[in-house]
């Protein structure tokens, strides 16, 4: 029988609406428990402004801060594998929309994810 792994998982961050107090928290919690197993269980970034009925406000805001807090979280985290939220799938979905522009952006953050995930497992 295989010994047993340490492990811990982390759900829902919502990249700008992340709780920072609570996030903070996690990271020392990750670093005393040194888990083998690394779970970003998904909704990693909000992406309010893809969501289907995004507001007019939603669809005006700015997604850079959304992306890069959580690009920023897993660079910390360094998950072992991912698993794909319904936010996340946001993205998935705009990259084979009719819009190019919004297909180029969408693509260069599924790559940049893909990219800060490394050998990541990506469910």
């Amino acid at each position: 029988m295989p010994k047993p792994q340490r492990w811990c998982a982390c759900f829902d961050l919502h990249g700008d609406c992340q709780d920072e107090s609570a996030v903070r928290v996690f990271h020392r919690f990750v670093k005393y428990w040194n888990p083998a197993i690394k779970i970003m269980g998904g909704d990693l970034m909000d992406l309010r402004w893809l969501r289907g009925r995004a507001s007019e406000g939603e669809k005006r805001e700015r997604v850079e801060a959304d992306v890069n807090a959580g690009l920023e979280f897993l660079k910390k985290y360094k998950p072992t594998s991912m698993l794909m939220g319904n936010h996340d799938h946001r993205l998935i979905k705009a990259m084979v929309c009719d819009d190019g522009p919004l297909v180029d952006f969408c693509t260069r953050i599924h790559d940049d994810l893909m990219e800060v995930l490394g050998d990541a497992v990506v469910y």
